[in-house]
């Protein structure tokens, strides 16, 4: 399983417009990733995410909130001027550390889809069933929201792979 972390930091304004800076950046820091999460969102908070993966994302799910927030909030200084004076909400997502995920983006390796694929259809004894990007054979790894998939409400029949259907938005 992969190893990764979100940093979701809130913000009054859109400072990095200022800086002449976009959200969406690939960095050199221990963050390795950002982008704006409410570029369509007129309230008075704006968001930034910070993401990190693999040694990255080791080293900052080794830490408290506090000090990974202190990193993290370092590492987008390093880019963005000012970052720590501008942030108003620091939520750490530490999904390494979360009881019930101990990891967090899972890519197949080949021969995965074939081997588990049906399983994901299946559902386990007619009592757990699959849904999620995790199912999601077009968007492995990432959020799916970009995809809609309806499966018709029969829970005690499985349904045929032409009841399924998946929308990309």
């Amino acid at each position: 399983m992969g190893k990764n972390i979100k940093g979701l930091l809130a913000f009054e304004t859109r400072f990095w417009k200022g800086q002449h800076l976009g959200p969406s950046a690939t960095l050199n820091t221990i963050v390795d990733q950002t982008w704006e999460t409410t570029e369509e969102h007129p309230k008075p908070q704006f968001g930034l995410v910070a993401f990190s993966g693999a040694q990255h994302a080791e080293d900052l799910s080794a830490l408290d909130e506090g000090a990974a927030e202190t990193a993290i909030v370092a590492g987008l200084e390093q880019v963005y001027n000012r970052t720590s004076k501008k942030v108003k909400k620091f939520k750490f997502m530490n999904w390494p550390k979360e009881k019930w995920a101990l990891a967090s983006y899972s890519f197949p390796k080949c021969g995965d889809i074939i081997r588990w694929g049906a399983k994901f259809s299946e559902g386990y004894g007619n009592r757990l069933h699959f849904a999620g990007e995790h199912t999601c054979y077009a968007f492995t790894g990432l959020h799916g929201r970009g995809f809609a998939v309806r499966i018709p409400a029969r829970p005690q029949s499985r349904p045929s792979r032409q009841e399924a259907v998946v929308t990309w938005h």
